[in-house]
């Protein structure tokens, strides 16, 4: 029985330092003539060490990590990484720069996250949001919502907003509005427009809402009051507390 294979994501990394591994291929040999010569090749976060006999002419290449199709796995797993936790490139290559850790460049990250990372997060998004309201509806409850908004910059000047639904049960992010201040009339009524947009999407999609979550935003409670009486209005704890 075949053991089970460690995803590629979650295997163990380790950190080589160059002496030790040519330290340990000294013990490598040409199985015919004894000799063997040493070259090495770095991709990125990728170290390729070939195997080269000078009298037989045998060869043999070494990869320090496999591939992802023709992409190293080192290098796109360190992009995504980057990506997933929040982070900046900047920052990450320059700390492991800094180690004289062999990584890839900011033009390697941002490559990565255009022709790969982007749109696979665009596909799972749009998965989700496909059987995310199927299954709603099949457990046939109320939902129980908590919604934010966040703009571009701090202050009452922001250009663009965001406002994020949370599915507060099932912990899942159910709906995320995109909204430009010139849209409503003024930055301020950006989170308040995302919020009219976000449960007009819930309605459409035959979902009901009983709870809802929001910080202590007065055009929000009013209009809530006023247009979903039937719907319970909560303040975040978090807001009340800061």
């Amino acid at each position: 029985m075949d053991e089970p294979v460690t995803p590629i994501h979650k295997e163990k990394k380790f950190i080589v330092f160059m002496t030790c591994l040519t330290r340990l291929l000294t013990w490598c040999h040409c199985p015919d003539c004894g000799s063997v010569d040493i070259c090495h090749n770095v991709i990125g976060s990728l170290l390729v060490i070939t195997l080269l006999c000078a009298s037989c002419y045998k060869k043999v290449t070494w990869n320090s990590q496999p591939y992802i199709g023709s992409t190293p796995a080192g290098n796109i797993l360190l992009s995504t990484s980057i990506l997933l936790a929040g982070a900046t490139a900047g920052k990450v290559l320059r700390v492991m720069r800094t180690m004289a850790l062999a990584t890839t460049s900011s033009w390697t990250y941002f490559r990565h996250q255009r022709s790969v990372l982007l749109p696979v997060v665009q596909r799972v998004w749009n998965m989700r949001q496909t059987f995310l309201p199927v299954t709603f509806q099949a457990e046939g409850r109320d939902l129980v919502l908590g919604g934010d908004g966040r703009a571009d910059s701090p202050g009452h000047c922001a250009k663009f907003g965001s406002y994020t639904m949370l599915e507060l049960h099932a912990n899942v992010v159910i709906d995320i509005q995109l909204v430009q201040s010139n849209e409503c009339g003024g930055s301020y009524h950006m989170e308040k427009t995302g919020l009219e947009r976000s449960l007009a999407h819930l309605e459409r999609q035959g979902l009901a809402v009983g709870t809802m979550v929001t910080d202590r935003h007065r055009q929000i409670a009013k209009w809530l009051r006023e247009t979903y009486p039937h719907i319970e209005h909560l303040y975040d704890i978090w807001h009340v507390a800061k």
